[in-house]
């Protein structure tokens, strides 16, 4: 069992300092360690533990992608071939200008 400071814990999670805290307010993010009267450190495994959470909710299903069962895009061959034009691609010489 490993011990990591707050600075790690941002790294690793890439929030803020005031989103941890909200976050353990909340009761969505592991509490921290008391380690003096103005130490604290986060178990490393919980947060690692926390982070793969995150990542599965964003996966509908690890084994098979984010796109599985999503319509591919037609490669620029495979539109050309079917009789359809592909969009033309925006580029900085052909956007009109908002001003």
């Amino acid at each position: 069992m490993k011990l990591i400071r707050l600075p790690a814990v941002l790294g690793y999670t890439g929030y803020g300092r005031s989103m941890i805290y909200k976050l353990i307010k909340e009761g969505e993010f592991p509490k921290p360690v008391q380690l003096g009267t103005r130490a604290v450190a986060w178990v490393d495994e919980e947060v690692e533990a926390w982070v793969q959470g995150r990542v599965a909710l964003s996966r509908p299903n690890p084994f098979r992608g984010a796109n599985y069962g999503k319509a591919q895009q037609p490669t620029h061959n495979q539109m050309r071939e079917g009789g359809r034009e592909p969009l033309p691609v925006m580029t900085v010489a052909n956007r009109k200008s908002k001003r």
